[in-house]
């Protein structure tokens, strides 16, 4: 046994010393094979489901081969609240398990826009509170302060939050900045507590070191909610407000720079910013009334895809327009390359040209993005929409080739889930993010699920089917059947219900139906928001909460709190906008059935997560309805319900699933983390 296995081993037995603690030998065993991964520096997949303690099975083995081998471990998470987490909770109890050295650091880092800028903070003194002195100085410790009222939170902060690109060292409060403090403080930790999009940012960095360093192991948790992370990093969007922060950026270069800046590069930056406003309005005149249109697809064979062919337009305007801000972008930065090397030459403060150079690259990287909109190598889609605001945008259909090619060979890395399996099978996960063949183990889950949930399904003639009613145009009826089944199912439960729903347009039609009895509140999740709406949910024990996809995972309402999770229909993507309608073309030029391959995998995955918003601890009781009749009448609802946790019993009476409230919970047990 290695030294770190062995420092792993003895962690676990300080734990279960500890009061209340509840052996898991999955637990234990995920540890120790996650300590063996990081030391040889080999790739993994683990379903480790709800209640098994990952956390802490991740913590410990990074920890342990850190003591051991001074391996620079990284841990990031899908959401920032998991990632707090991590740091707040289960870190510090990881830490007391072991005889940590005073040279074992670990540190904490998410995206700039979580955290506090000194300046800005300054700028508007007045509208924050007086005595707040945080730590992180991130958005969540604002909330807890407490010392401003929850609804001017979010206004407050938007005024605060650090800028995507600031003057970086030329700050006044450099210092002491709280994101550029996290990141100095991280290069070199032996432990990195961060969130998937910072790591896919790091990954593309060119100079080897990126925001975290160079990294020896990566564990990827909720490793299911990778490929959004990757949607929000590899996509591009040209739009009125990309255009306006080009000009701006221009604007704090010169502003940077101050008396360096020559009358020339003077006029070039006021003709760059005229530039910009005529490119606004072309793209407003552009896209303004257009329907969704295909541009350009990549490969180039997708072009003769029926579904493509009916939505092509012709891309001449739009691609001389961000050929456009391409090349002028370009000249802009290459005229200033003469001013950085004068600046070089006779100046020794390289926190000035440091802030320059950080302007100059993002305005570097806008002019590539802009290039590449019609000339891209990967397999994406650019299209154009005009709500709700005018755009231009790419989005890449398949994610394995940009992971394959940034992510997987930077740093080998184990992605963690209590939903990686589909068919009890890690295939679909790795066909989507091109992670190398690795180490595969599903663990057991350790809540009782026969004792712990049923399942209720109502008789299939009590609602209509949800995509007959659409082609139908009768989804009138439809969302009066779906409005009669949770009032029975709500009223049954005594509220403490959980409804999940696909569209906001279903939500709310189905919400303004239901009849709740009086005593039961029923909140519905707004546009905006949706973090204090789920606090509310929590806080009001018998309420319920209508809620759409930011809910399906990664929510957690333990206890009393929740009894009921519904899934009112099967979350399927109808393929209507571009990047879905260019997925549906690619998988079928590789000879798949796109249904087989995406539609219905995707819809089993979020069935699961939505599901697994009710069990979180083995006290939890409750009950899964599903209201779609499809599960009943459709070849592909067996699979779907194979897919829900093991021993369940099924119902098709809501009183009879309701019983599973009445069974008397285990005692005595408390769950780590």
């Amino acid at each position: 046994m290695s030294t770190a296995s062995r420092l792993v081993e003895g962690a676990f037995k300080r734990l279960a010393a500890l009061p209340g603690f509840t052996d898991r030998p999955d637990q234990r065993q995920l540890a120790l094979l996650l300590c063996d991964l990081i030391e040889e520096g080999s790739y993994g997949m683990f379903e480790a489901p709800t209640g098994l303690g990952k956390s802490l099975a991740a913590l410990i083995p990074a920890i342990a081969q850190g003591i051991a081998n001074s391996k620079r471990v990284g841990i990031a998470t899908y959401t920032n609240v998991l990632a707090e987490q991590y740091w707040r909770e289960d870190l510090p109890m990881a830490l007391s398990l072991f005889d940590v050295p005073t040279t074992y650091q670990p540190r904490f880092l998410i995206g700039k826009g979580r955290y506090a800028c000194h300046v800005a903070m300054d700028e508007h003194q007045g509208r924050l509170a007086a005595g707040w002195r945080p730590q992180l100085g991130i958005e969540t410790e604002l909330r807890e302060s407490q010392l401003i009222p929850a609804r001017q939170i979010g206004a407050v902060w938007r005024q605060i939050a650090a800028p995507a690109v600031c003057a970086g060292r030329q700050c006044e409060r450099y210092d002491e900045c709280f994101y550029y403090s996290a990141r100095r403080t991280v290069l070199k930790a032996p432990l990195v507590i961060t969130n998937h999009s910072v790591v896919l940012q790091d990954s593309m960095s060119d100079d080897g070191q990126g925001l975290l360093g160079a990294l020896d192991y990566l564990i990827l948790d909720e490793a299911h909610d990778l490929i959004q992370s990757a949607a929000g990093t590899f996509e591009f969007e040209l739009s009125p407000g990309f255009l306006l922060s080009l000009g701006a950026m221009a604007s704090r270069l010169e502003a940077l720079l101050g008396m360096r800046v020559t009358p020339k590069a003077q006029r070039l930056i006021a003709d760059y910013r005229n530039a910009i406003d005529r490119q606004v309005r072309a793209l407003d005149h552009l896209v303004s009334n257009v329907r969704p249109a295909v541009l350009n697809v990549s490969p180039a064979v997708l072009e003769e895809h029926p579904a493509i062919k009916v939505l092509r337009a012709d891309p001449t305007r739009a691609k001389e327009l961000a050929v456009n801000i391409a090349e002028t972008t370009a000249a802009l930065t290459d005229a200033f390359q003469s001013v950085m090397s004068e600046l070089a030459a006779e100046s020794k403060d390289s926190r000035l040209q440091d802030s320059a150079t950080a302007y100059l690259r993002f305005l570097d990287q806008a002019a590539s993005e802009c290039a590449r909109l019609f000339a891209r190598s990967d397999v994406s889609v650019t299209h154009q929409r005009s709500f709700p605001e005018p755009v231009v945008r790419n989005d890449v259909v398949d994610y394995s080739v940009p992971l394959q090619e940034f992510l997987w060979p930077r740093t080998p890395a184990t992605c963690l889930s209590a939903t990686l399996t589909l068919d009890g099978s890690f295939d679909y996960f790795q066909r989507n993010t091109g992670i190398p063949e690795g180490y595969r183990e599903r663990l057991k889950s350790p809540f009782d699920f026969n004792r712990q949930a049923a399942v209720y399904v109502p008789p299939p003639d009590r609602i209509p089917d949800p995509g007959q009613a659409r082609k139908l145009g009768q989804e009138d009826a439809y969302y009066d059947a779906i409005a009669r089944e949770i009032e029975r199912i709500i009223t049954m439960v005594n509220g403490k219900t959980l409804a999940l729903f696909h569209s906001r347009r279903e939500m709310e039609a189905v919400a303004e139906r239901v009849r709740a009895p009086e005593h039961l509140t029923i909140y519905v999740q707004p546009r905006s928001g949706a973090g204090a709406i789920g606090k509310r949910f929590i806080e009001d024990v018998t309420s319920c909460l209508f809620a759409l996809r930011s809910f399906w995972t990664g929510f957690d309402a333990p206890g009393e709190t929740l009894s009921c999770v519904v899934l009112v229909r099967v979350p399927f993507e109808v393929p209507t906008e571009p990047p879905a309608l260019a997925r549906v073309a690619y998988l079928q030029s590789q000879g798949l059935d796109p249904f087989q391959s995406h539609t219905l995998p995707q819809a089993k995955m979020l069935m699961r997560q939505g599901a697994g918003r009710l069990i979180r601890r083995v006290e939890d009781r409750g009950v899964i309805a599903l209201l779609d009749p499809r599960l009943r009448t459709k070849a592909y609802g067996e699979a779907i319900l194979a897919n829900l946790p093991e021993g369940m019993q099924i119902h098709s009476d809501i009183a009879e699933a309701a019983c599973i409230l009445n069974t008397e919970p285990p005692r005595n047990l408390h769950l780590f983390r």
